[in-house]
């Protein structure tokens, strides 16, 4: 149970697996030219409710000393929804009128902000300069999905491209379902690329399974050589199978297999029921001791623990039976005695 408690609260891969916030919610997919949105649309809605999509694209903002440019994202969400952006000052939305008129207005980073004027810029009133446009700053935000945010109409009418689209889904697919939808994609859209998808930390995470589980097996080696330290006193004047195994004749590596083998039962059994257990019981009970809220164990994390239980204790257990197996026959009759 303590192997099963510290594996999940200690791996990035069981945390970057059971996260659900809008980062683990969301795809970026990047284009070299403007795709069929509708094709894309329709895949993201067959996958589940969008949230939130921003299409976007790079465009040159020029610097508060009107000398330099640099290129920063400029997009527009062409969904209703705008939670998760945090409004710094001004406004964090467009009003029904901006939208329907195409104004040139925009909602800004704070970077963007500070490259554009240099300081805090009065809103309503001051105006950057993209691409040789000149667009209100109606107000600064956090979160945004791109550096510059102006209306989706506003887009369309200057001829932006589409080069990037991230959209934000009300729920997580999962894992095989992200898998399908990501072979659909690059089926639809041969020259995409996929930035990110909400397995991308998962995926990048799971190397770092291995040195968790090193580790683990380190802690559980040393509690299995502890007990077997014990087993092993308690056992030298009583291990009558084993004594009247060698003097009947059976050979030695026969002996030694057979210890080995019960070894890997006993733990095996009862790793088993621990696993078992903290399945059955990980909602009620062991999900409110976790230091992560809203983990989760895949069946592969409960396979991993097992097979490491499993071989860790045959491992220490070697060296145990081994001893035993230098024994003679003459020593094992005077212990019987």
């Amino acid at each position: 149970m303590l192997l099963i408690y510290l594996y999940g609260n200690l791996n990035p891969s069981v945390e970057a697996y059971s996260a659900d916030d809008a980062y683990a919610r969301s795809y970026i997919f990047i284009f070299r030219s403007t795709p069929e949105l509708e094709t894309l649309k329709t895949l993201l809605n067959r996958q589940g409710e969008a949230d939130r999509i921003t299409y976007k694209t790079s465009a040159l903002l020029k610097s508060a000393e009107g000398q330099n440019e640099r290129l920063y994202q400029i997009g527009c969400e062409v969904s209703d929804s705008s939670d998760g952006v945090r409004r710094i000052r001004g406004r964090a939305a467009f009003t029904e009128e901006e939208k329907a008129t195409g104004a040139n207005v925009a909602i800004l980073s704070e970077s963007a902000e500070m490259y554009a004027s240099g300081n805090i810029m009065n809103l309503g009133t001051d105006t950057i300069n993209i691409n040789g446009v000149k667009f209100t700053v109606i107000g600064t935000a956090s979160l945004l999905d791109c550096d510059i945010l102006i209306p989706a109409s506003t887009y369309k009418e200057n001829g932006y491209e589409v080069l990037a689209v991230k959209a934000i889904l009300e729920s997580k697919p999962s894992y095989y379902e992200n898998l399908e939808f990501l072979r659909d994609i690059r089926e639809q859209f041969p020259d995409a690329s996929i930035d990110k998808h909400p397995y991308s930390s998962y995926e990048n995470s799971k190397r770092d399974t291995l040195s968790v589980m090193l580790v683990l097996s380190v802690v559980f080696a040393a509690a299995i050589a502890a007990f077997m330290f014990l087993l092993k006193y308690l056992s030298d004047s009583t291990d009558y199978i084993g004594a009247i195994q060698s003097i009947c004749g059976a050979p030695k590596d026969t002996v030694v297999f057979i210890k080995l083998a019960s070894v890997f039962l006993m733990t095996f059994s009862v790793s088993a029921v621990g696993v078992a257990l903290h399945a059955l019981l990980y909602g009620p009970v062991f999900s409110k001791l976790n230091t992560i809220q809203g983990l989760i164990y895949q069946p592969r994390d409960y396979l991993l623990i097992l097979c490491m239980c499993c071989i860790a204790a045959v491992l220490v257990s070697v060296p145990f039976v081994v001893s035993f197996s230098r024994g003679s026959a003459a020593a094992f009759k005077r212990r019987l005695e």
